[in-house]
């Protein structure tokens, strides 16, 4: 029963806040009322048949109120909305934990769960919609919905009676959580219309249908005190389409909170429900009383803004001036298409099904080499039937005999029989190997179709995150959603929620001005945030645009100079897009001040590390005073690639498209040298080469070509070319990860299996990328014409230096080379750790905050391993805490340096101390 309450609690939670939000900014639109009226029903009954009375009180109060907007009995406003989505957010956080932790999380969670219900009660007690002369003598009393609050002692003894029976039907409690997602999206979005003053009656009718969704859910599962928030409500929606209440800002607040209560429940698993609703039932009570609040007469002279839906679905402020909305217009804009049902599928056995469906794609054609040995044995048919022919010739002319000559026939007629009988085969053999390929490409598509969700299913919590925000700073800003039903992988979709909620929240902080700053700058006092993906050249391009104050390219600079990453000479070198790349450092932040909401460095090297993972891009535009855009582009799936498959000493390789700038063949003759350093030029652009042969360590072709095959990669920083020795053709390849026991391969990132049967392994462009750095840094480089490796480097003592700032890199190894020093470069901690395992080092220098693998682990790894647990460790770091330093020194740093040592002897004097002079 508690995973059948979860998923309730996450379809009603979900309804909830998305048409709480929809109704801030639509407050009399009946639908987004009827929407959140159903989703606190549905609550109210799943949480009732399970008997869990905190949730059951507060999906029956957030019903009140929904039905009392609905009824026009009371005005909803931001202010309520608010307290509905504290509510809310607690059924959110309830639907997040697993099944049978839920009745523990009530528990836990009662005092707040009360608490929300209260606030959501006070709600219809203190703020019914006002009435003119005229609805006082014409209309009838609006009545206080009658919500029975059951004290915290009662709750906590009916409680444990109920959600701690062996015997409960935890399924149920877990459909009621789905409903508390999808209703809670409902009422978030509809009161955030509502409060937004863009809401008509058909708002309103879905948020009066969440609440009751949610009401009538409590309700058979017992959850009284969920009930009664939802029951409130839905009387508040019902009030408001009635016309008998008047929306004010503080309505939306209370509202707010009580779908926060329904969020919170809906986050927890199906059996730490009595543990919440036990901790959170003061919350509740507190939210029920505050949504009974709602109902009550507004005082006249009050000077709170307020927005009343009349019978003809226009938006009347309260001078009575009804707003030009088009009803229709509104309604067409808004209306949803009823989903298709939908089946849960556990995500072990969707990724048997697509591994099935892609051996099934590979299977299918090898059918096509059948078909050629066929072809074959059809020929081979015939030359033997033309050698039947001049031998019968020859038998004829001589006389030999006629019963020769009769077998010979008869040995002509089978041979053509069977090449008739061939010949059919073949042709039927055709049809059914197009039919069978057809099929498993639908097969195939379709199982990825059923990985793949609507980009709104993972954004639907931002438009809140946004308004609240934006309450919370005091900023007047509004999210824009485009593209809504694009496909996303349902993967990606969860890995896209961490980093763009960081976006959003640097957006809102750092990105959008105040409201006196923004009309000073000729704005308007609203603040824009736009957040689009679409498809475009089969990639997923995800974009966030804000209007505010873009990035200060000189702070940005001053920044970096502050944290001893450039010199003041090499910072006034930096391109913007450069100066920019250090944004996505760990620990880099413009904030002058450390926030709850931002300031700490962590967002960019979140959303930088999430993108690579996955094999995508991340790019930052910005002007000035302007506004900046994000844009993430990601593969649209991640279990088939389209690749470029090349022949690289006589195996074949791939690439993601994505990741090629272009691949193009160059004449030999084009090929430049720079200190021993080979390279081309393109559009103006110098691109160094190197084999690929030599970086997978493959003996290299001495075939001579007039022309090279060349495929252009790169990162954030390095842009090289590949060469190979054939380009084989594009393939959308079905991506198998490497056994986990492996450990990371160099350079790769995943196999794969091609049509004939042959497996083909899938570069790891960053690795690569890397690795042509390591090579080019070494002096090991082989030229295109196979001279062999400069000798430069013997005798002398080689460090490897690990920095992910290519400036620090720079810096150290020049440094060091000026000293006699034979230097590697790795850009981070993995990069290091490859570098240690394929070579002998004298001294290891390494930084501590890196993506990948820390200077910390890297270290621990480095004097773990057999072969390397001798080598001498110098940590040279921008912090220098004692608790870091003394961090470093127990990982088994010999030295723990400031990046300020560069500028006197202190680092060289380490050196020498550890390894002691450059030549051997």
């Amino acid at each position: 029963m508690l995973d059948l309450f979860k998923v309730e609690l996450e379809t009603n939670t979900e309804v909830l806040n998305k048409e709480l939000l929809a109704l801030e900014t639509n407050p009399e639109d009946p639908e987004k009322i009827n929407a959140l009226m159903r989703a606190s029903h549905s609550l109210k009954g799943a949480a009732k048949i399970l008997q869990l009375d905190p949730f059951v009180k507060l999906s029956h109060v957030m019903e009140d109120v929904f039905v009392s907007v609905q009824e026009k009995k009371y005005a909803i406003d931001p202010d309520s909305i608010d307290v509905l989505l504290s509510g809310v957010d607690l059924f959110a956080k309830c639907s997040i934990i697993e099944d049978r932790l839920i009745p523990q999380w009530i528990e836990e969670n009662l005092k707040e769960i009360d608490k929300a219900a209260l606030k959501i009660e006070k709600l219809l007690v203190k703020k019914p919609a006002k009435k003119t002369k005229k609805e006082i003598t014409n209309s009838k009393e609006v009545k206080k919905p009658q919500v029975v609050i059951n004290n915290s002692k009662e709750i906590e003894e009916k409680i444990p009676g109920a959600i701690e029976n062996e015997d409960m039907d935890y399924s149920m409690v877990a459909l009621f959580k789905i409903e508390l997602e999808n209703q809670t999206g409902i009422l978030n979005k509809g009161l955030l219309t509502l409060e937004n003053d863009q809401g008509s009656l058909d708002e309103v009718e879905q948020l009066m249908r969440a609440s009751h969704s949610i009401k009538g859910a409590a309700r058979i599962l017992g959850f009284d005190s969920i009930v009664n928030v939802a029951h409130l409500m839905e009387d508040y929606f019902v009030g408001l389409q009635e016309g008998k209440v008047k929306i004010l800002t503080s309505h939306i607040d209370t509202l707010l909170s009580g779908v926060d209560i329904f969020t919170s429940l809906s986050e927890k698993d199906v059996k730490e429900i009595d543990k919440w609703l036990k901790e959170n039932k003061d919350e509740i009570a507190r939210m029920t009383l505050s949504l009974s609040g709602l109902f009550e007469v507004v005082d006249s002279e009050e000077k709170q803004h307020e927005i009343s839906p009349n019978a003809t679905g226009q938006i009347q402020s309260s001078d009575g001036v009804a707003e030009k909305h088009s009803t229709g217009k509104l309604k067409k804009e808004n209306e949803e298409i009823e989903g298709d049902r939908i089946l849960r599928v556990s995500s072990e056995s969707l990724n048997k099904l697509v591994g099935l469906a892609g051996e099934s794609l590979v299977d299918s054609r090898r059918l096509h080499g059948y078909i050629n040995e066929l072809s074959k044995i059809k020929n081979s048919q015939s030359e033997l039937s033309k050698l039947i022919e001049k031998i019968y010739d020859v038998v004829s002319s001589e006389k030999i005999g006629f019963r020769i000559e009769d077998f010979l026939v008869e040995a002509q007629n089978k041979i053509l029989e069977l090449k008739n009988i061939n010949s059919t085969f073949i042709s039927d053999f055709e049809i059914f190997t197009g039919k069978s390929a057809n099929l498993s490409n639908r097969l195939y598509r379709e199982v990825l179709m059923s990985r793949m969700r609507p980009f709104e299913e993972g954004v639907n919590d931002f438009p809140r995150m946004v308004r609240d925000l934006g309450r919370q700073l005091n900023k007047k800003v509004q999210l824009f959603i485009e593209g809504s039903s694009t496909k996303v992988d349902r993967d990606i979709l969860e890995k896209l929620k961490a980093p763009l909620t960081h976006l959003i929240r640097n957006a809102v902080d750092h990105g959008i001005e105040s409201g006196s700053e923004r009309i000073s700058a000729g704005k308007s006092e609203e603040g824009i945030l736009k957040l689009e993906a679409t498809h475009r050249a089969g990639m997923l391009y995800i974009t966030l645009q804000d209007d505010g104050g873009g990035l200060n390219i000189e702070n940005i600079k001053r920044k970096i100079i502050e944290k001893n990453y450039v010199t003041e000479d090499m910072a006034s070198e930096l391109s913007d897009s450069e100066v920019t790349d250090f944004l996505f450092l760990p620990g880099f932040s413009t904030s002058q001040k450390v926030t709850e909401i931002s300031g700490r460095g962590v967002g960019l090297d979140v959303v930088q590390n999430m993108i690579q993972e996955v094999g995508g891009i991340v790019r930052v535009e910005s002007k000035y005073k302007q506004g900046t855009t994000f844009t993430l582009q990601l593969p649209i799936t991640l279990s088939v690639v389209r690749t470029l498959i090349m022949d690289v000493s006589g195996e074949p390789y791939a690439i993601p498209l994505t990741r090629i700038d272009y691949a193009i063949k160059i004449r030999f003759d084009k090929i430049n040298s720079i200190e021993g350093k080979q390279f081309f030029e393109y559009n103006k652009e110098k691109i160094g080469i190197i084999k690929a042969s030599q970086i997978l360590g493959r003996q290299d072709t001495k075939s001579e070509l007039k022309y090279l095959n060349v495929v252009v990669v790169s990162d954030r920083v390095n842009k090289f070319g590949l060469i190979v020795d054939k380009f084989l053709g594009e393939r959308d390849l079905v991506v198998h990860r490497l056994d986990p026991r492996l450990g990371k391969v160099k350079d790769i990132s995943a196999a794969s299996i091609l049509e004939d049967g042959e497996p083909v392994l899938i570069f790891d462009i960053e690795d690569l990328v890397k690795s042509i750095e390591d090579i080019l840094s070494g002096k090991h480089l082989s030229k295109v014409k196979g001279i062999s490796k400069s000798m430069d480097s013997l005798g002398r003592k080689k460090i490897l230096v690990v920095d992910d700032s290519i400036t620090v890199r720079e810096v150290e190894k020049k440094l060091l080379e000026s000293y006699g020093y034979e230097v590697q470069v790795a850009v981070n901690g993995m990069d290091g750790w490859n570098a240690v395992r394929g070579s002998h080092f004298d001294l290891i220098i390494s930084d501590i905050d890196m993506p990948r693998m820390n200077g910390f682990e890297f270290v621990t790894l480095v004097r773990k391993n057999e072969k390397s647990h001798d080598i001498p460790v110098i940590i040279v770091s921008y912090k220098d805490r004692e608790e870091d330093k003394l961090k470093g020194m127990e990982a088994g740093a010999n030295y723990y340096l400031t990046k300020s040592s560069f500028h006197d002897d202190t680092f060289i004097d380490a050196v020498k101390d550890l390894i002691g002079e450059p030549e051997n």
